[in-house]
């Protein structure tokens, strides 16, 4: 029996295993940006035909994919990977009939202007917001009243988001985006205060199955960035349904018909709102988190979806979290105990970054690594990740020729 064929654009690792476990012929366009060389190296090992192309040339990248298209049997053009290309891979997917979801759809999920007009359009998780430049957002902001959180409309992982209780910090943060070279439109939006939540959810055939709710641990405003992650969510079950109703009302409004999605969720005193949606899986080893509580690899899940498999929700079973370190600034000399950390029960990863000079944490991709623990009590997560905390020391270089150990 012949394969059927997937053409998919910087799949990550444990995508591309799975799509060869479900026995698809593989394709695989790679972006030559893509920072991270082992992934590509290990995507290798599971494609039938692997391309190395630029993502920022549009057109050669919609070149080759009618190139291979122009072959015959392509089933599906599918992109899970970083979000800024999305659209234009879905573009081209639709335009040959090869996309999963509509484009109109993936347009409007991944841009935060047009999702709220979107939401705000249906009288869904009403979030009051406006748009602003860099030249007019210090007016738009008074005007708006503080304290308001800012985003910028096209970046993810937590880039250039504050808040901003005052116009000093809203001329701080100014000074901030600069380096990361955005000329886009912004939001400015309401200040949601309560706990915030992510949702991961599969659907299939236009049916919506919530895989779980997922704690984060973010640090204090005016940084909101993620530094852990716990599933199951601790959340009461009145509260886990009013966040589920939301997200399948979402879902159904953007007429969102196949495959993950990762949304995250504030539940404020009037109820829940939506922060944001995206048409993948979730980053930060939330999968793996399911996994180790549910044992369902949720990647798989999706290619049996393919071939017209229902996804099966399995219940969880344990506990798990991701604990992202944060560690003093400064110039390593040397780590020591991370191997001890990895040999303590229940921790079933550990990860450093490679840097020479631990960075503050600015944002999602400044983290210096992480543990992923599980346990059968959310006290035991607490317990263990305390542990691998007490096995691994630092010592930094200083300007004196006594080093510094924490």
């Amino acid at each position: 029996m012949k394969k059927k064929k997937i053409v998919m654009t910087s799949p990550w690792p444990t995508i591309a295993e799975e799509v060869k476990k479900e026995d698809f012929y593989l394709i695989v366009l790679w972006d030559k940006n893509h920072p991270s060389s082992a992934a590509y190296n290990k995507v290798g090992t599971y494609a039938d035909e692997l391309y190395m192309i630029d993502f920022l040339d549009e057109h050669k990248v919609e070149s080759l994919l009618k190139w291979i298209h122009s072959f015959g049997d392509v089933e599906y053009i599918y992109h899970l990977g970083k979000d800024e290309h999305v659209e234009l891979i879905y573009r081209i997917a639709e335009e040959l009939g090869r996309n999963v979801n509509d484009l109109e759809t993936i347009s409007i999920i991944n841009n935060k202007k047009k999702m709220r007009q979107h939401l705000e359009a249906d009288g869904i998780s009403p979030v009051r917001y406006t748009t602003a430049n860099l030249l007019n957002i210090t007016e738009k902001a008074e005007a708006f009243t503080y304290p308001c959180i800012v985003k910028p409309v096209n970046l993810s992982g937590s880039q250039g988001v504050t808040l901003c209780h005052q116009a000093q910090d809203l001329e701080q943060w100014k000074a901030s985006i600069e380096s990361l070279n955005y000329s886009g439109e912004f939001l400015l939006e309401e200040y949601l205060q309560g706990v915030e939540v992510s949702v991961e959810t599969l659907t299939f055939q236009n049916e919506h199955y919530i895989i779980g709710i997922t704690d984060k641990i973010k640090m204090s405003p005016p940084q909101f960035i993620e530094m852990g992650h716990i599933f199951p969510s601790k959340l009461d079950e009145r509260t886990k349904e009013a966040v589920e109703k939301l997200i399948k009302e979402v879902l159904n409004s953007l007429q969102y018909s196949f495959g993950p999605a990762h949304s995250e969720v504030i539940i404020t005193e009037d109820g829940p709102r939506l922060v944001e949606l995206q048409p993948r899986l979730a980053g930060d080893r939330i999968p793996r988190l399911i996994e180790h509580s549910t044992g369902m690899r949720i990647e798989n899940a999706i290619f049996k979806m393919l071939k017209g498999i229902k996804p099966h929700v399995s219940m969880p079973k344990k506990v798990s979290q991701i604990h992202y370190f944060n560690w003093h600034p400064g110039e390593i000399l040397e780590i020591k105990g991370i191997n001890k950390a990895r040999a303590l029960p229940n921790v079933k990863e550990v990860f450093i970054n490679s840097f020479e000079r631990i960075p503050s944490v600015t944002d999602s991709y400044t983290r210096p690594g992480y543990v992923i623990v599980e346990g059968e009590s959310y006290e035991e997560l607490n317990q263990t990740i305390n542990e691998v905390n007490e096995q691994i020391s630092i010592t930094y270089k200083t300007e004196t020729d006594s080093p510094i150990v924490f």
